[in-house]
């Protein structure tokens, strides 16, 4: 039987960061690392940007190309306990996936309008549900 390294935490209770490249998810992934090392996973389209944040992050961070736009994306959502969005979004369609799956959802640029959306059940594709 083989020996498994990782702690349960580690393959389970991911936190993945979109928009981990950029300014501000980058600086979120800095500062969440070290204090959970190997559990932070850094997410956008550029599984190649994403791969050299993760190094240039350290403490075990792990890339992951994704885009919550897909209609698949909820299957790069294995194994994440937390995710933190930090990119502009106006479908909710990722973060009715989150919730569905719960999975807790921080959204660092969703302004009220879009969190409400998320909640009451408007999917944000134009149409509006006081028809």
């Amino acid at each position: 039987m083989p020996i498994n390294t990782k702690s349960e935490s580690e393959q389970h209770d991911k936190i993945l960061i979109v928009g981990g490249y950029g300014q501000v998810g980058f600086s979120i992934a800095k500062q969440l690392a070290p204090q959970f090392p190997h559990r932070v996973v850094i997410a956008g389209r550029n599984g190649e940007k994403a791969r050299l944040a993760a190094t240039d992050v350290g403490h075990g961070a792990q890339a992951r190309a994704m885009d919550i736009f897909s209609s698949n994306a909820a299957n790069a959502l294995d194994g994440v306990t937390l995710v933190v969005v930090c990119l502009d979004q106006a479908d909710t369609g990722f973060v009715r996936q989150c919730l569905a799956l719960g999975i807790h959802y921080v959204d660092i640029s969703a302004d009220y309008s879009f969190l409400s959306k998320s909640l009451s059940g408007n999917s944000g594709s134009g149409q509006s549900s006081d028809a």
